[in-house]
């Protein structure tokens, strides 16, 4: 082995120099022999014999046998073409990593050809979560991650899979990492938006009538609707009648909706979603467009804007459509670009469905943005469609 080929601390004595007396009685031709001694006779003569144990051909004695691996076959070749064999070789190798789906290693080049399909992150992080302080709860270790800015080995498009207390299966989709870390007022922290890779299995309307502005409850339409208190079971009152200033209903969700049925772990973890809320309402008379803007909270549980979906303003409020940022001051989230991720099932794995967005239609006021087939489009508000379930962690 090459191990044998070490160089020992005696086989420099009477060779070198050091051990010499400070005035050494030898002849000048000794003394530069003795100075050339340790390199020419002990260090070059070793590193010879090395090279030639690892240009060996022989497989009992070839370099890779020296070193403890198997050897190399096909290159014993002396005729010039062994850089060709050993291309082809590697060539081979390649084909073989293609051929068992990587275009690229690792997920990094997944994600660059847009074919990455996320990976479950309580199976990638099975240990981890599961080894104390953890214990198994994969939510207060994506938070822990989170706050520690730690995000190695979690990717856009990764997910994890839980079970409501209804029986429903959400995968919850990393939408975005610190998309929109500070931002706001005030500025957000670390965090992860989720959004569900599929649709709530149930539809529901945006609201009970054909109304798309705010209301006294809040000037933003999204926070004045019927779905975004359904969404996160809470009680308040909503829009009843299409006209402005309009007629206002109670209503009482908190035995109901979607956020009481989220497993306890994830509902000690989520938070309130700060936004630039666009601001549609006037007790005067009804608005077709947004007429200004104010931060307020999205809710624990919300939706994306138009913009935050297909990375521009299409349907929602005209005096958006500039080059500018729009009211809602949103980005679009890293899942949604460049591919057309934003098609989501109703149910896990369903067929495709058509959703609601938090956007409100501009020239318009009575509808609603959706996203149908990967387009966005809009209908009435009071049509009940389906919707992803998304929620920050920080």
């Amino acid at each position: 082995m090459i191990t044998n080929y070490k160089i020992k601390p005696e086989e420099f004595t009477g060779k070198d120099v050091s051990s010499l007396p400070d005035e050494p009685s030898m002849p000048a031709t000794e003394l530069k022999a003795r100075f050339d001694s340790p390199a020419k006779v002990v260090v070059s003569g070793r590193i010879n014999s090395i090279l030639d144990a690892l240009a060996s051909n022989d497989s009992a004695d070839s370099g890779a046998h020296q070193i403890g691996s198997a050897a190399v076959t096909g290159l014993d070749n002396n005729d010039g073409t062994r850089a060709t064999v050993l291309h082809d070789q590697i060539r081979a190798l390649q084909r073989n990593i293609s051929n068992a789906g990587m275009m690229s290693v690792g997920p990094a080049g997944l994600i660059a050809n847009r074919i990455y399909s996320g990976t479950d992150l309580t199976a990638a992080f099975g240990a981890e979560i599961a080894a104390p302080p953890y214990n198994g709860n994969v939510w207060a270790w994506i938070q822990a991650r989170i706050r520690e800015n730690n995000f190695s080995g979690i990717n856009v498009g990764d997910f994890i899979p839980f079970t409501c207390t209804n029986g429903y299966v959400i995968k919850a989709e990393v939408a975005g990492i610190n998309t929109y870390h500070r931002f706001g007022s005030p500025a957000v922290p670390f965090h992860i938006d989720f959004i569900s890779r599929d649709c709530w299995p149930d539809r529901k309307a945006f609201n009970r009538v054909n109304y798309n502005n705010g209301t006294t409850v809040s000037s933003n339409p999204w926070l004045a609707s019927e779905l975004k208190l359904w969404l996160n079971s809470e009680s308040g009152s909503v829009p009843n009648s299409e006209s402005a200033n309009p007629a206002m209903i109670a209503v009482d969700y908190t035995s109901t909706g979607v956020y009481r049925t989220l497993p306890a772990a994830l509902k000690d973890v989520i938070v309130t979603k700060r936004f630039l809320a666009p601001r549609r309402y006037t007790e005067d008379y009804l608005l077709t467009d947004d007429i200004g803007n104010a931060w307020d909270n999205a809710g624990k549980l919300w939706l994306p804007y138009e913009v935050e979906i297909i990375g521009f303003n299409n349907r929602e409020s005209s005096i958006d459509k500039t080059a500018g940022p729009p009211m809602s001051g949103c980005v679009q989230y890293p899942i949604f670009a460049n591919n057309m991720k934003r098609i989501k099932g109703y149910g896990d794995g369903g067929a495709s469905a058509r959703w609601h967005t938090a956007s409100v239609e501009g020239n318009s006021a009575t509808n609603i943005v959706q996203i149908s087939s990967g387009i966005s489009g809009s209908n009435a508000a009071s049509v009940e469609y389906w919707f992803p379930v998304c929620f920050r962690i920080t």
